[in-house]
């Protein structure tokens, strides 16, 4: 192999193996993906670049990646509680223990 082939190897072959280590990776710890189905996109991803390719355009965005945005009566709550915070009418410990209980609704 000359310098020049094995140059173009390297420039090709390093970001492919990149793009396979990234979508395996993807697949694997998407929580969306079970059983069958984990196991043909597992299949698809190692297909050198076109199975790559052919993941990454044909997978579904995961709703958890974007987050959740916060409800309506959900900020309408902290916004109580923080003008109850300021006015001095909620310590600042149930404040904290309040906060903590609205943000961890987005985990369930």
């Amino acid at each position: 192999m000359n310098d020049v082939t094995l140059l173009e190897a390297v420039v090709v072959a390093i970001p492919a193996l990149i793009l396979i280590g990234y979508t395996l990776v993807d697949v694997v710890r998407r929580p969306d993906l079970t059983g069958p189905r984990k196991a043909a996109w597992l299949i698809v991803a190692v297909i050198p670049v076109i199975g790559t390719i052919l993941y990454l355009l044909a997978r579904p965005l995961s709703p958890a990646r974007w987050g959740s945005a916060p409800s309506g009566a959900r900020v309408a709550r902290f916004v109580e509680m923080l003008e109850r915070r300021e006015r001095g009418d909620l310590p600042k410990h149930e404040f904290v223990a309040a906060t903590h209980q609205l943000l961890d609704q987005d985990r369930l």
